[in-house]
């Protein structure tokens, strides 16, 4: 894709991307049958999204997965959206080694999803306005860093469960929002 371009994934269909390549707007759309819905952006490889990122599980036997394969990095300007019924079927999959999501708008379940921060993944949260570091159920991040001089507030309680990595701050400050780190 070109950056001014909107991305809809099928349903069931695997695309990797092996060039770095930028679009507009991305979409995986939910599987209505047994076979995965995925974009994997393989190792090397840097990958754009200046709008949101819409990631749709079926709740059922098949998932919709946003995976970062090795080294690749995902800049994510704006949010994701992870849309569900059931944890695991809308997937953003950092396992594959030390990738890196740099995130400039928040994730966001509408009901259930899963982030699953893998070994030696970083996810970096660097928008220009305040940001909230989403902590539910499903999410679990392997080293964090904020880089947002408007400031993140904690959408949880931080836990040796959903952060098992550093915690960096490079710029801004990190507002508690009432929870605890552990």
């Amino acid at each position: 894709p070109i950056a001014a371009d909107s991305v809809s994934i099928a349903a069931g269909v695997s695309v990797r991307v092996n060039i770095n390549s930028a679009c507009a707007y991305l979409s995986l759309i939910k599987p209505t049958g047994t076979a995965n819905t995925v974009l994997n952006v393989l190792t090397g490889i840097t990958f754009g999204v200046t709008g949101n990122i819409q990631i749709n599980g079926n709740g059922l036997s098949a998932n919709s997965i946003l995976m970062l394969s090795g080294t690749a990095i995902l800049n994510a300007s704006a949010d994701i959206i992870l849309s569900a019924n059931t944890a695991g079927t809308a997937v953003v999959n950092l396992t594959g080694g030390a990738s890196m999501l740099n995130l400039g708008g928040n994730l966001t379940l509408n009901t259930a999803g899963t982030l699953s921060g893998g070994s030696s993944s970083t996810v970096t949260l660097n928008g220009s306005s305040a940001q909230t570091l989403n902590l539910s159920a499903g999410i679990s991040y392997k080293h964090l860093s904020f880089n947002n001089s408007s400031g993140v507030t904690l959408g949880g309680a931080v836990t040796p469960a959903n952060v098992t990595g550093n915690i960096t701050i490079a710029s801004g400050t990190l507002n508690s929002g009432g929870f605890n780190m552990n």
